[in-house]
């Protein structure tokens, strides 16, 4: 019986491991990048843009680089950001990309139409998507502040006047509105526009102050940060590149506390949103295998929103010393961001072998097609990581997180040593027998939970894993661990006939306090806490379990109570692993 328990438990744990490592624990591949290969490579995505801008100001919009082939349609939101991101260029120091921007701009403005006592972006007579004007104004804003041109003022301050007829007085934003009724041509939000309306108003401010735009953008930013997902039901949150950008502007401001207690808690959640989405694109290979368990790698424009974002919270965290924690794993993910984009990007050699090598070079695809966009939030993302490569090299030892979550992780640590069941493996023993088998059980719970959590660190850094991913496993092990406590609440495991010190080990120590959910809450807690806290919590359970031991005892009748109790503690620890889950998530 105890050579088949021991098997069992080892087979337990192996599973467990294979499982996580299959589906959870995949390594986090982050290319190396310099300077010089983002400089490249944004270079590469302005000659895009340059090859394949049309006489009168537009942009090859989609484009099935294997066929040859160009898709058609055309988006104006897109063509304000494609302006927007080259003035970013321009700015970095790639001289060619401020004709281009200019041509586009030109067209734009060319398509202003009038909106009350303001101008927006948009066709004549029809619906004027409202992030597109901002997105215009933030591109001639940036031209604004690199060329000392201020030939665009009039311009701008028109389109900030409707940009700000479009906020409402809780800070919502109009997403569309119909120029011939004077009208919202919709009720449903945008998941983008209201962050481009933020950052187009934070940028007017900057460039024109004592006008009043400061108020308005404040009053976005703050229903971006404490009203915007549950006004709109958007669930999980929305991850907002743009919000970012505005962050980050406001900041700059002059204005003391441009940036309070709610943008900062604000900027900590999405912080953690760009983080897990990185982690889990860095996951993905491109195999289908790999496809089963993360899907296809996302597209250029995917990507590359991502980097902005983590640029925009990295500016933003360095201004805010109560952000000044967030700087270097921001600082690492954007660096894996751009890493993965200039693999990604399609090079001169790659483009040869394409119909239309023009169209092509300085691509990024997915399965074979791009749009204007992919470059766009591309050449952003890798224009912004540039002074953060060059500024640091960030070296960040694996595995790190932002601040551990250390009393959920051991508090689900001390529950999923199942000391209420260790005490019931015990009881039949009488008080000696009990104690020393309780003793033996909790000193080898110790030792290996104490190895587990030594172990964990060194083993993320060459499995190429990080501490919020092992986090999010943890939590996942210990919900199903739990699920199956409240479906099938046994009282313990039988105990052999043997020694007090023999039950100690088995069924005490293996299977009952040593199960795979708390071997793997002992790793996690390890790597952010130490092996003493870890040590610290295994002992703590079996403190609970000697104090339940004379309970456990029972006769009959008790019987019923039991499983109550037992149903409580796994529903408690149903709840931690999730509150676990979570915290991985939403770490950088």
């Amino acid at each position: 019986m105890v050579t088949r328990t021991v098997v069992r438990g080892a087979l337990a744990w192996v599973l467990v491991a294979a499982v996580l490592r299959a589906v959870v624990l995949l390594p986090e591949q982050c290319p190396p990048v310099t300077p010089d290969d983002l400089r490249a490579a944004a270079s590469e995505a302005v000659g895009w843009f340059e090859r394949n801008q049309r006489p009168d100001g537009r942009w090859l919009y989609r484009y099935d680089a294997d066929a040859g082939r160009d898709l058609g349609g055309y988006n104006l939101t897109r063509h304000g950001g494609v302006t927007m991101s080259l003035y970013q260029a321009a700015a970095a120091g790639h001289d060619a990309a401020l004709g281009v921007a200019d041509a586009g701009a030109a067209w734009a403005l060319d398509h202003l139409v009038e909106v009350r006592d303001g101008l927006a972006f948009g066709p004549e007579g029809e619906i004027v998507p409202v992030g597109a004007t901002g997105l215009l104004v933030a591109g001639l804003a940036e031209r604004r502040a690199l060329t000392g041109d201020h030939r665009h003022d009039e311009d701008l301050r028109a389109m900030g006047r409707f940009l700000a007829a479009m906020v409402r007085p809780d800070g919502s934003v109009v997403a569309y509105w119909h120029l011939t009724g004077d009208r919202p041509a919709s009720e449903d939000p945008s998941p983008f526009f209201t962050g481009e309306v933020y950052w187009a108003l934070a940028l007017l401010h900057r460039e024109l102050p004592d006008e009043g735009w400061d108020a308005v953008a404040d009053r976005v930013g703050r229903y971006l940060a404490t009203a915007r997902d549950d006004a709109e039901g958007w669930f999980p949150d929305i991850s907002d590149h743009w919000a970012a950008y505005g962050l980050a502007t406001q900041a700059a401001w002059p204005e003391p506390s441009a940036v309070d207690a709610d943008l900062v808690a604000y900027a900590h959640r999405q912080a953690g949103l760009a983080g897990f989405q990185v982690r889990w694109e860095s996951q993905r290979t491109g195999s289908a295998l790999n496809e089963l368990v993360r899907g296809g790698q996302t597209l250029g424009a995917g990507l590359g929103t991502l980097g902005e974002q983590l640029a925009g919270l990295w500016r933003l965290a360095a201004s805010r010393p109560d952000l000044a924690g967030l700087q270097a794993p921001l600082a690492e993910r954007a660096e894996c961001v751009a890493g993965l984009l200039v693999e990604r990007q399609v090079s001169a050699d790659e483009a040869d072998g394409a119909p239309e090598p023009d169209r092509t070079r300085g691509a990024w695809l997915q399965r074979g097609i791009t749009q204007m966009d992919d470059q766009q939030h591309a050449l952003s993302a890798v224009l912004l990581a540039e002074p953060i490569v060059a500024s640091q090299p960030v070296q960040v030892d694996e595995p790190w997180g932002a601040e551990e979550p250390a009393v959920l992780l051991l508090a689900a640590l001390v529950l999923a040593l199942d000391p209420v069941r260790a005490a019931r493996a015990a009881a039949a023993l009488g008080p000696g027998g009990r104690r020393r088998a309780l003793a033996t059980g909790t000193a080898a719970a110790t030792v290996v939970a104490a190895l587990a959590a030594a172990a964990a660190g060194p083993l993320l850094e060459r499995l190429d894993v990080s501490a919020p991913t092992l986090r999010i496993g943890a939590g996942l092990v210990l919900l199903v661990t739990a699920l199956v406590d409240l479906a099938r609440p046994r009282a313990g495991a039988d105990a052999p006939d043997a020694a007090a010190w023999a039950r100690g080990v088995v069924p005490v120590g293996l299977p009952t306090m040593l199960r795979p959910a708390a071997v793997v809450v002992a790793g996690s807690a390890g790597t952010g806490l130490g092996v003493l806290p870890v040590a610290g919590a295994a002992l703590a359970a079996g403190l609970v379990a000697a104090l339940v031991g004379p309970l456990a005892a029972r006769p009959e009748g008790r019987a019923g109570v039991e499983r109550w109790v037992l149903g409580l503690v796994a529903a408690v620890l149903a709840v931690l692993a999730v509150a676990l889950a979570v915290d991985g998530v939403y770490d950088v």
